[in-house]
């Protein structure tokens, strides 16, 4: 249940060797991906067992937790939707080809996930949202609930304002209650007035 890194491989590179599918020995058994998608460091690929190039089994979804070595290459951490892994952004195209539910408590918690991304709308400036659970300051104080104004995008995440202090504190997406905050849409009218 360990990690295999390789010695020089790029993301890239590792994605396009799991893949490409694989041969079991001589005994005409393959395995073939039907599809797959990256999310950040995670691949989702559904793979079908084959004998002889005829589908042998009913299809089923992999997820490559990814990640580099300092010193080495980018490696992978492999598992099946039946482990009930703890990443949910796999898409829907990838359910479609693997029909045959293995963890339905997995699927139902993707399909939630994609729904409640896309209820709430972007992150436009003057977006309130509150905290998810579980997350720290860095001086190790909760922010269970805390209430944070969205200032403006930075790279991958945002710079948001806290209601309470003021202070300001870059944030991702992952942090952030999956349920809306109603101000959202006034912000986005406003954005639209300004433009």
């Amino acid at each position: 249940m360990g990690w295999l890194i390789s010695r020089d491989f790029t993301k890239k590179e590792q994605v396009a060797d799991l893949i490409k599918g694989w041969d079991i020995g001589d005994t005409g058994r393959s395995q073939i991906c039907l599809g797959h998608s990256v999310r950040g460091n995670v691949l989702y690929a559904v793979f079908q067992t084959q004998i002889d190039g005829e589908p042998s089994s009913d299809a089923y979804i992999a997820i490559f937790l990814l990640r580099k070595d300092r010193g080495y290459g980018w490696g992978y951490k492999d598992m099946t939707e039946a482990c009930g892994p703890y990443k949910y952004d796999c898409p829907e195209k990838l359910f479609k080809l693997a029909p045959v539910v293995t963890n339905p408590d997995w699927r139902r918690a993707c399909r939630d996930r994609v729904a409640s991304r896309k209820a709430a709308g972007p992150l436009v400036p003057g977006t309130v949202i509150r905290f998810r659970d579980g997350f720290k300051s860095g001086d190790g104080e909760s922010l269970d609930g805390e209430r944070v104004t969205i200032i403006r995008k930075e790279g991958r995440g945002y710079v948001g304002e806290f209601e309470s202090s003021g202070m300001r504190i870059k944030l991702f997406r992952r942090h952030i209650a999956l349920d809306p905050v109603p101000r959202r849409r006034e912000a986005i009218e406003a954005q639209k007035a300004r433009a």
